[in-house]
């Protein structure tokens, strides 16, 4: 198998290029368009892949491919580029002569797809909360989730104490810990300000979500690195439990008044 030989997966208009990468997690092929990056990392290391991205979106999502994942997906950087900006790409498996290979396609994302993304944390705006809500139904008109709402304690003090910037920085740096803590099929959005909504497919009760619940809480309650500074924030989280066809303002104000109740709680 070679690079030549694959086609990108995305549309011709949005795709900035591909690179093939193999089970030890070594670049063995690109396309055109990554030449000048990938040739270089030919036959490198994982520290060499990463150096393709500034996150570590890309390196996780393709280790997840070679653990059985179906398809993993994530947004990035490539650098050395001109004029790439914030990119979406794609995993996909490939069966190869000499074993399997990951098929990593970068694109840009398309004006829909980028307006329907919160420009801050990268995470969908409110309304894609409906738009999953249907898909599930649609494929199972008694498919069961559950509803999280997550409101952060102590961000108020940072913005006031530190500025925006650091504010803005602990929300980018807690979605994609959130991210990383979700299955592939779950759902974080960003409601506004520092609220988020997290959609958790075929959990029927509060005893299943605790672990996600507390995986969750785990990653915000660890120290953000802004600077010289260690930012601490926590939070507070509320769950409703749905079923397809349920109102979804109902769920999420549900979700939101057990929030307020759990922070009473601990505020006692």
């Amino acid at each position: 198998m070679s690079g030549s030989s694959i086609s990108p997966l995305t549309d011709a208009g949005s795709a900035v290029g591909y690179c093939l990468v193999d089970a030890n997690l070594r670049v063995s092929g690109c396309d055109r368009s990554l030449a000048a990056d990938v040739n270089s990392l030919r036959g490198t290391t994982a520290v060499a892949l990463s150096q393709l991205s500034n996150t570590p979106a890309l390196l996780d999502a393709v280790r997840r491919i070679f653990q059985g994942v179906f398809l993993a997906s994530g947004r990035c950087e490539l650098r050395d580029l001109p004029a790439v900006g914030g990119l979406q790409f794609e995993v996909r498996r490939l069966e190869g002569e000499a074993g399997p290979v990951a098929l990593v396609t970068f694109h840009r994302p398309t004006l829909q797809a980028a307006s329907a993304r919160d420009a801050l944390t990268g995470l969908p705006q409110r309304d894609a909360i409906q738009r999953q809500l249907d898909a599930w139904h649609d494929a199972d008109e008694h498919s069961t989730f559950m509803v999280l709402f997550l409101d952060l304690d102590e961000f108020k003090s940072i913005n006031d104490t530190y500025g925006h910037a650091a504010g803005d920085a602990v929300l980018r740096s807690l979605a994609r810990r959130w991210k990383a803590c979700l299955r592939e099929t779950d759902l974080a959005v960003r409601y506004g300000g520092d609220e988020f909504v997290v959609l958790l497919k075929d959990v029927a009760c509060e005893a299943d979500a605790e672990p996600i619940v507390a995986r969750l809480l785990k990653a915000t309650r660890r120290p953000i690195r802004y600077g010289e500074l260690r930012l601490r924030v926590d939070a507070s989280i509320g769950m409703a439990t749905g079923e397809s066809g349920k109102d979804v303002d109902h769920l999420i104000d549900a979700a939101d008044r057990d929030m307020y109740r759990r922070k009473r709680q601990l505020a006692r």
